[in-house]
């Protein structure tokens, strides 16, 4: 692995192993499921065809054997590990010292309703897992998930597949050291500019952009206490 690592800073030998993966996977060959969402147009002689789908049209699932290949062809090429990557895609600020989690949480909700936003559910987890096994004093974490139905049902329309991320949720994590942290996805959406084409809807990247600055302000009231 160390080996491949340090095989991965000559640029020809990155598009040769890109190109055995694509090409010579027998998994691949085998898989009945079409691949059109994991070609990659930078290869040559490969022909990047997309769909023309309608609105709320699911794409046909994957097959374990090929997403499993595929994270690990960008882990191999990746400098961050498991735990980086985790960090890298989650948007985090640390609660103002002093304040309980019913207090950011309290705030929080309270300014997510003025920005529209319908409460889903407030998931105490430490309460639920105190009640099971009967153990206190155990890190506090809260997940509350907020949503904009309205904007919900454009990103569906535009991939079904997007229920992953609906609601948005926003955690409340108890660190080691008593402090609270907000997390949550980032939803900064402007990563895929850089995506194959067809290009990413200017409608959907604009809103995705305007909820990730409306989430932010959200997570800041709850982080100050100030709803």
């Amino acid at each position: 692995m160390k080996r491949l690592r340090n095989m991965a800073k000559a640029p020809g030998v990155v598009l040769a192993v890109l190109a055995a993966v694509a090409f010579s996977s027998p998994t691949r060959a085998q898989d009945p499921a079409p691949l059109v969402s994991l070609q990659l147009p930078f290869l040559p002689g490969q022909a990047r065809v997309q769909p023309d789908l309608l609105p709320n049209t699911m794409l046909a699932p994957q097959s374990r054997e090929v997403k499993r290949q595929w994270a690990q062809l960008f882990m191999l090429f990746s400098p961050l590990s498991m735990r980086e990557v985790m960090n890298f895609m989650a948007h985090k600020i640390p609660a103002r010292p002093g304040l309980s989690v019913d207090q950011v949480a309290a705030a929080l909700i309270t300014r997510a309703e003025k920005r529209g936003f319908m409460l889903v559910d407030r998931y105490q987890m430490w309460r639920a897992l105190e009640a099971r096994t009967g153990q206190t004093g155990t890190p506090k974490v809260e997940v509350i998930s907020i949503c904009d139905p309205t904007v919900s049902r454009d990103w569906l329309d535009y991939a079904p597949e997007m229920a992953l991320f609906v609601p948005p949720r926003i955690a409340l994590v108890e660190d080691r050291e008593g402090t609270i942290w907000l997390i949550m996805l980032d939803w900064d959406m402007r990563w895929l500019d850089t995506a194959g084409p067809p290009a990413f809807d200017p409608k959907l990247r604009a809103q995705g952009l305007e909820r990730r600055d409306m989430l932010e302000d959200i997570m800041r009231a709850g982080a100050n206490g100030e709803p």
